[in-house]
Order: structure tokens, then C-alpha cells, then sequence
């Protein structure tokens, strides 16, 4: 069947998310795609839910249970199952409009491109926000574009979601188990396979911020992954396209600083401290790496001014008060 699209759903105690998802769904204008419901070993009744939801709904169907493994295992192994032409991803506790499906292969057979992006809302509670303003009605960008529209947080952003991909882009990529920031790891090797990527600016997806959250959570070690992946990707980057050596440097600093901020609302013990301040030291060893950067931002480069003048301490408050800020906005 041509076109067809495969949503992969991966299912980790979301009971009382994974019926409007669905709901959702079937709602979608475009009709040719298969939703592949991969049950994490659940222990809350979801992977229950899913059986009974392949058997009620007129959607077609599948589901495959395995033990918990992570979301990356999960998502690998709705790759593995597919039967579509293309892929796309959804958390389960999510939100999609109804031509979320239409609109990203609208975009991907008007352009021949092998990977669309839509844009998508930020939800936290009754307040929304868009999570990316890219300007562009409907585009086709370079991959070297698209990464560094990522490296910058600037009109692209390396969730997942939000995106639908030929299904060829898989060949040898798969999102590493074990390890946070999995989309990171991923997108922008998916984005080089492809070439050229097509860009909209609706936001079909709705991406909901919920206490319960894992990046919400307090600081553990895993949190490092952040900068062990964009280590990775600075290093295939650099390799691929050296015109984004700018780029890349900037990126790996700002992810010592974002990881630096994830330390603040974890006890302040000695093992903290310790990781603490080798991220520190990091980010002010590689300072003209955020400061000489015309594109970088103004709050990166506050942030390495900060430790510069007031240090840990200092930004430590300022950065509480900037959170705070941006959670009431």
C-alpha cells in the first residue's frame, strides 16, 4: 500500500493517558497507517489496555508486549515491526490534531524530501506556548541547515515526535537503549541520511509538560548522557559538515551549562559538588566558545558571565528565579 505510515506508540504506565491518543488518532483525516502500540512491560493495566483498544477500535492495530526495557527499546522495536513506507512518533501521553498525519506527508510527497517536520505546542496545564517559531509556511532546508537550526535551539528541535521519516533512514540508526536523551542521539543522524528535510510551520502536536515528568526529576548521574551524546554528535558533525564546528562547540558547552542547572534542585551533597564543579570548569575553560558566538544566546551567554562574575552560587539563584519566571509566563 503506498504511503502508508506506521505511528509508533511506545506504552510505559500511561493508563490514563493511552485512550485519547487513540481517540486522536482516529480522528486523523489521512486514513493509510497502522498504530503499533509497544507495551513496555507496564504494570499499571497498559499493557491490558492496549489489547482491549486493538479489539475495539476500528483502527488497524498491533500490539507487542515486552519486558521493560526503556523507551529507546521500545521505539526500536516498533521500527523493527513496521510495515509502513514511513514512520512517526508519539508519546502516549500526548495530544495531535486531526490532520497531524496529513500535514507531514503533505509535506513529504510535495517535496520528495525522506523526513518532514511540523511544529508543535508546549502544554503545562491550561497555559500553551509554541515550542519552536520557525517562520517558514512550508520549506525544504538542507541537513546542515536543519542541525544547525538544532545546535541553536533556532526554528528545529530534536524531539522525536513532531516528525515523520522514510522508513530507509533506519537502516543501521536506532535510538540507544539505556540512555537519556535518546531523540538527541538520533535526529540528527537521521536528519544526514536524509539530505534535505521539509519544513512546516503548523503545530500539530502537543507536546503536555506533566509534574510527574522525567525532566522534572532530580539530578542523577544518568543526567551526564547529555554531554556523552553531544560529545558523539559534536565528533560526527565536525566530521560531516566542518562548516559547523562553530556550532557544535557552542552546543557541548551549553550542554554542560543545561546539565549544570539540573544539579540545583538535588541535595547539595559532596558527590554533587564534585560534578558540579567539573561542569563549571568545563564551561569557563570553553567560554569564547559561547561568548565569541554571535548566534549564541542571550541566556547562554548571561549564564557564563554569571559564573565568571558570582559564581556557582550566584547563578544557582539566578537561574531558580529564571525558571520560576518562565513557569508563570
Amino acid at each position: 500500500m503506498a504511503n502508508l505510515i506506521s505511528v509508533i506508540v511506545p506504552v510505559y504506565n500511561v493508563k490514563d493517558y493511552l485512550q485519547q491518543i487513540v481517540n486522536d488518532l482516529e480522528k486523523q483525516t489521512f486514513r493509510q497507517f497502522e498504530l503499533l502500540l509497544i507495551d513496555d512491560g507496564s504494570t499499571d493495566g497498559s499493557g491490558e489496555l492496549c489489547d482491549i483498544l486493538c479489539k475495539s477500535s476500528q483502527l488497524m492495530i498491533r500490539v507487542v508486549h515486552q519486558d521493560n526495557k526503556g523507551l529507546s527499546a521500545a521505539r526500536n522495536k516498533g521500527i523493527e515491526y513496521a510495515d509502513g513506507d514511513y514512520l512517526t512518533f508519539i508519546d502516549p501521553d500526548d495530544r495531535v490534531s486531526d490532520n497531524f498525519l496529513s500535514y507531514l506527508i503533505e509535506l513529504i510527497n510535495k517535496s520528495e524530501c525522506l523526513m518532514s517536520v511540523c511544529s508543535h505546542m508546549i502544554v503545562r496545564g491550561k497555559k500553551q506556548r509554541l515550542g519552536i517559531n520557525n517562520n517558514i509556511s512550508c520549506a525544504v532546508v538542507s541537513s546542515e541547515h536543519f542541525i544547525e537550526g538544532l545546535m541553536y535551539h533556532q526554528r528545529f528541535d530534536t524531539s522525536a515526535w513532531a516528525k515523520m521519516y522514510h522508513k530507509s533512514l533506519f537502516d543501521g540508526v536506532r535510538f540507544p537503549i539505556g540512555k537519556l536523551y535518546e531523540d538527541l542521539a538520533t535526529i540528527y543522524k537521521l536528519a544526514i541520511k536524509a539530505r534535505y528535510v521539509c519544513v512546516g510551520n503548523k503545530a500539530n502536536y502537543f507536546y503536555l509538560i506533566r509534574d510527574q515528568s522525567i525532566t522534572n526529576a532530580t539530578f542523577s548521574k544518568q543526567q551526564l548522557d547529555f554531554i556523552e551524546i553531544t560529545d558523539q554528535m559534536k565528533a560526527l558533525v565536525d566530521e560531516v559538515f566542518p562548516s559547523l564546528a562553530d556550532a557544535t562547540a557552542e552546543r557541548l558547552v551549553f550542554a554542560h551549562i543545561s546539565t549544570l542547572t539540573k544539579t540545583f534542585n538535588s541535595v547539595q551533597d559532596s558527590e554533587l559538588k564534585k560534578i558540579q564543579q567539573g561542569l563549571v570548569e568545563f564551561i569557563l575553560n570553553n567560554k569564547r566558545d559561547i561568548l565569541s558566538n554571535k548566534k549564541s544566546s542571550l541566556r547562554d551567554k548571561l549564564s557564563v558571565y554569571l559564573l565568571m562574575f558570582i559564581r556557582l552560587s550566584g547563578f544557582r539563584l539566578f537561574w531558580q528565579c529564571y525558571e520560576h519566571i518562565r513557569r508563570v509566563v
